[in-house]
């Protein structure tokens, strides 16, 4: 009565004289919420046996316990166990969850009261979208986890056969890529853009595949100090790219190049994201900062770089999962960001894959002086305002060891290019126009230019 609950008790309810059968079939009156079954010994023989005021109860009680499994208002309180640790309670409520007030009376009677008041201890969570990791089918790609298991036992034969290895493995990768084309059955919008989304999630296993090689590779050459082909690498993601260029006289569906687009920006990504992760700053620098020599519808005989893999100007990926999620009832700025980092490798932290994008973004504007530059689609997913690879920046050592991957011998050639870089992302705003105050930050938002180069 204390803590809230009115309780009807024969003690203060039923008085001499009132008709004890009428009193006890008030427990089958609505305006009762719930009855309590206090149970020990004693009580449970008497209502097995239906003997006294106890037998009478029970016939009441034991027609609405049975006739409804579904009932909640009938409570058993158990008060006493038998010899061999057994709650004692009648047969009509043995399957019925109880309360126990015997082992710990405390904590079964706030159970008790949490039960009356209707203020659950446990609150049921609301319903999540449907598991990511439950879209990806299961795929044979048994020959590329052997390059991967065997990568230790032949670098070690001979160090040398690395280079052979990167290159079997990523000919298989392509092939399966190739093997696991898009193709539609309909030509209504909303089939072709989930057709090209779960296309996407169906070649996860080859993702995986990819990044746990690289993730050998990568640690391999930064503590081996081994230099690979570099060249390797970039002609694989030269036959990527050429699978968005149509081929004379084919029948070329730009839709399914959507597919393509996102593979290479994410497969690319991730060769960053890993470098940054065991700071393999020379692998990065190879990768941004060399000659490209891709099939190009515009300028065939151009030399490239990096940045002709980030096609947003003529492949509307983006603009497509966008679409996508919208009828799905997401309203994401970016659908392409967003399903990044939806699927993020687990090995992986947010910050590392959005800083890998950022990174290329700032190297294309550093180096190549590009004035679109790479676009970081992820940057508004980034979780804090450090960046360890600038913040670093102000020691030396740090300096030496990075140097290359900004092209630079001196600091002054760093600052003087990160001032301008800097200049470029005050006046453009380099970002998403639909993202107000979500720009892609500045170098100098990271690191002051006079403290570059200051301590040890």
């Amino acid at each position: 009565m204390s803590d809230g609950v009115d309780v009807l008790l024969d003690l203060w309810d039923a008085p001499e004289g009132i008709d004890l059968n009428y009193y006890m079939e008030k427990v089958k009156s609505k305006e009762i919420d719930f009855v309590l079954i206090i149970c020990d010994q004693e009580y449970a023989t008497k209502a097995d046996q239906r003997k006294g005021g106890v037998g009478t109860e029970t016939q009441i009680i034991s027609k609405e316990v049975y006739n409804n499994v579904e009932q909640t208002r009938v409570i058993p309180i158990i008060y006493e166990r038998d010899d061999e640790g057994e709650p004692c309670v009648p047969t009509y409520l043995a399957s019925r969850k109880f309360i126990d007030l015997i082992n710990d009376y405390n904590d079964g009677y706030e159970r008790l009261l949490r039960r009356i008041h209707n203020v659950p201890e446990h609150i049921k969570p609301p319903i999540g979208e449907f598991p990511v990791r439950l879209k990806v089918p299961k795929v044979n790609n048994g020959t590329l986890e052997s390059i991967i298991f065997s990568f230790e036992k032949r670098v070690e034969k001979d160090q040398f056969l690395i280079n052979n290895i990167i290159q079997e493995f990523l000919e298989e990768f392509f092939d399966c890529i190739k093997k696991n084309q898009i193709t539609f059955s309909s030509n209504e919008t909303e089939d072709i853009v989930k057709v090209i989304y779960d296309k996407i999630f169906e070649y996860i296993p080859l993702r995986d595949s990819f990044i746990k090689f690289f993730k050998k590779i990568i640690k391999y050459t930064k503590y081996s100090g081994f230099e690979i082909d570099f060249d390797n690498i970039i002609d694989f993601f030269g036959r990527l790219f050429n699978l968005t260029i149509p081929k004379v006289g084919e029948t070329f569906d730009r839709r399914s190049i959507i597919y393509y687009d996102f593979i290479i920006r994410e497969l690319f990504l991730y060769l960053i994201t890993i470098s940054l992760h065991y700071k393999n700053y020379d692998f990065i620098s190879n990768v941004l900062n060399s000659p490209y020599y891709f099939k190009s519808v515009y300028n065939p005989n151009e030399t490239q770089n990096f940045l002709i893999l980030d096609q947003r100007g003529n492949i509307e990926t983006d603009k497509i999962l966008t679409y996508y999620y919208k009828l799905k009832g997401n309203n994401y700025i970016t659908g392409l960001g967003n399903m990044l980092i939806e699927r993020m490798y687990s090995d992986f932290e947010i910050n590392e894959f959005v800083e890998a994008d950022l990174l290329c973004c700032y190297i294309s504007i550093i180096n190549l002086k590009d004035k679109y530059g790479w676009f970081p689609f992820t940057h508004i997913y980034k979780e804090s305002d450090d960046f360890e690879l600038f913040r670093k920046l102000t020691s030396k050592k740090h300096f030496e060891k990075v140097k290359d991957l900004f092209d630079v011998e001196t600091v002054e050639d760093l600052k003087e290019k990160i001032q301008l870089a800097d200049n470029y992302f005050s006046k453009q705003k380099y970002g998403f126009s639909r993202a107000i105050f979500s720009y892609v930050k500045p170098i100098g938002y990271y690191v002051k230019l006079d403290e570059i180069y200051t301590l040890r």
